[in-house]
């Protein structure tokens, strides 16, 4: 329309000029009151979930002495746990197994079969719908979960490291470990080594994250802190799912060397990783369809042997 003005001498190039300039300009000034709008409705999202949380009720308060949990041995067991989340089916139905003290019993299935769930029960994270999980025979409904936690340590896929020094990751802020009991955390997890060989050892600044370290010297930085407390009950949640080759190996022998007398739960999709343990359970869809020793289980199992025989092939046809 400007260009047709102005070869018919209606509207001046100077006219023509100053609308295309101020429409430039306008849209200058609405273009970030649009993005204005949409950072608006994602902050109203994020506040609701928060919002959300903030309310959700926490522990109900307890009598000291009734809600004190006792772990001599650390013997687990699962009767019967459903768990769903909201209004949706169920995650976990039926699901029945003992962890037995001092033995490794290794969760394996699919990708959804309520292997991280069944963690989550035990740690409280979620509430079950029916059955009940006991430690010791003490029904831990009856406890609440920071008793429960106070008496399990965890090491996830993701390390969790902060900035500040090796020793402050370790001891993770609690004032009764000292240094030498950090250093023994160190040693059992097969992170003194390479700590020593650092310029500042224990004292050594990480970044965030780990920020400075290898995908496997922050893992046994995590299973140095996950021990330190000594715990009876130790969970490993695809602690080497991440790692190249060599790094796993290290890992896993620094789990090995920190399961030593603690009941352990391990979750893995490396099927490598738990070919020695004590008890596999297997899950698909949220239930227990069976649980053995490795052998047995390949055998009688067709998940479990079709999970085994896939990651076999892959780790052949692996560069």
């Amino acid at each position: 329309m400007l260009a047709e003005g102005i070869f018919q001498g209606t509207i001046t190039i100077g006219f023509a000029l100053a609308m295309v300039g101020y429409f430039a300009w306008l849209d200058l000034s609405v273009f970030p009151l649009t993005t204005a709008y949409v950072e608006l409705q994602n902050a109203v999202g994020a506040a609701s979930r928060l919002f959300g949380f903030i309310d959700t009720s926490g522990e109900p308060a307890r009598d000291d002495a009734a809600a004190a949990l006792s772990v001599p041995r650390g013997e687990i067991e699962f009767r019967d746990v459903g768990v769903a989340f909201e209004s949706g089916p169920k995650v976990l139905q039926g699901v029945s197994f003992k962890a037995h003290a001092g033995k490794v019993t290794a969760l394996v299935g699919p990708t959804g079969a309520g292997k991280s769930t069944a963690i989550n029960a035990l740690l409280g994270f979620v509430r079950p719908l029916e059955g009940s999980i006991t430690i010791d025979g003490r029904n831990i409904a009856e406890v609440g979960p920071s008793q429960v936690r106070c008496h399990v340590g965890v090491v996830f896929q993701d390390p969790a490291l902060f900035t500040g020094s090796i020793s402050d990751n370790i001891s993770f802020g609690r004032d009764d470990i000292d240094l030498a009991r950090v250093k023994e955390a160190a040693r059992i997890a097969h992170a003194a080594g390479f700590i020593e060989e650092l310029p500042g050892r224990y004292e050594t600044t990480l970044g965030e994250r780990g920020l400075g370290l290898s995908g496997g010297q922050a893992q046994r930085i995590a299973i140095a802190r996950a021990i330190v407390p000594d715990p009876k009950i130790l969970v490993l949640d695809e602690a080497t799912s991440s790692l190249d080759a060599e790094s796993e190996r290290g890992v896993m022998a620094a789990m090995s060397a920190g399961m030593g007398g603690r009941t352990t739960i391990v979750i893995a999709h490396r099927l490598a990783t738990v070919r020695q343990a004590d008890a596999i359970v297997v899950l698909e869809a949220g239930r227990v369809i069976d649980r053995g020793r490795h052998d047995e289980l390949y055998r009688r199992c067709g998940l479990y042997r079709n999970l085994c025989d896939l990651q076999m092939e892959q780790a052949a046809g692996a560069p």
